[in-house]
Order: C-alpha cells, then sequence, then structure tokens
C-alpha cells in the first residue's frame, strides 16, 4: 500500500535549489520531493546513529568513573597510547569509506 503524502513548502538558498535541480536531472531521483524524501531518511539514520554512539560514549564515563571509585586506575601513557591506538584505527577506518 502506498503511502500518502502531504505538501510542505520550503525555502531553499540558490546553491541547494541548483543542487536538488541537478539529481532530478540526474535521473537518479524521480522528483525533488524524492530527493527530500531520500535526504530526511538519510538524516534520520544519521541522528539514531549519533544517538546510539552518544549513548556508548556516556556508558565508557560511567564505567570509567565505577573504575575509579574502586581505586581502579590506568597511567597516562597507557591512556595516550590507547588513544594513539584508537585515532589510528579511525584513520583507517576513513580511508576505507572513502
Amino acid at each position: 500500500m502506498a503511502q500518502s503524502r502531504s505538501e510542505v513548502r520550503v525555502q531553499l538558498s540558490p546553491p541547494l535549489r541548483k543542487y536538488l535541480a541537478r539529481l532530478v536531472r540526474s535521473g537518479r531521483y524521480g522528483s525533488t520531493a524524492d530527493v527530500i524524501e531520500n535526504s530526511l531518511i538519510l538524516l534520520a539514520v544519521e541522528e539514531a546513529e549519533t544517538a546510539r554512539s552518544n549513548d556508548r560514549i556516556r556508558e565508557m564515563i560511567s564505567e570509567g568513573a565505577r573504575q575509579a571509585a574502586r581505586g581502579e586506575f590506568v597511567s597516562a601513557e597507557e591512556v595516550r597510547a590507547d588513544l594513539r591506538r584508537r585515532r589510528a584505527e579511525y584513520r583507517r577506518s576513513q580511508r576505507k569509506r572513502a
């Protein structure tokens, strides 16, 4: 069953209007509404991923606080080494995406 659509009017800057028109002309999208709908779906996915990432970060901070309360600490050099390792992993993952 097809979902009904309601009309929404938006004002876009000239560069975004040109980009929108170019996407429709390319044939990848049937209409400007299709472009905007797809864009909003991608934004929703990105927002959900950001929320999950933030939840993981908050949990890691909470775990660190619990460890600190128990007196479980690591040296500053261990922290720096772990950060360097994580940064290298992140950079490798970003290169694979590009």
